[in-house]
């Protein structure tokens, strides 16, 4: 049985949104604000390591999850046994001037008294 509530966590989906707004809001202050030279191999850091954790984040929630989820409603499809359905049976009556042979199929072990035997009149 699958857990709905780990299915309809919203978390890794909350943490990449915030993730790309912070992205945003560094890339624009970048812009606007002046950074001391002394500082510039630091700032470079901090913003290699944010994208670095920005791309992981909604690599997970796009791809992992998402995959993960369609890979389990693919098998659980396959897994759901189709809907029972009685069998069939067309009797075809033999052509005139020709001679029909008998055939009785019985499952193996013989004819039970539940399953009556099937008798298949081969046509020509």
């Amino acid at each position: 049985m699958t857990n709905r509530r780990a299915l309809d966590n919203t978390t890794p989906k909350v943490l990449a949104y915030v993730l790309l707004a912070m992205v945003g809001v560094t890339e624009v202050g970048l812009f606007v604000v002046q950074i001391p030279v002394a500082n510039k191999d630091l700032i470079n850091a901090i913003v290699q390591t944010l994208l670095t954790v920005t791309v992981a984040a909604v690599s997970y929630y796009h791809g992992s999850s998402a995959g993960v989820r369609a890979t389990n409603e693919q098998a659980r499809m396959l897994l759901t046994p189709a809907p029972a359905t009685e069998p069939s049976v067309t009797v075809i009556p033999p052509a005139e001037g020709t001679t029909t042979t008998t055939t009785t199929l019985a499952p193996p072990g013989g004819p039970s008294a539940e399953e009556p035997p099937v008798v298949v009149a081969p046509v020509r």
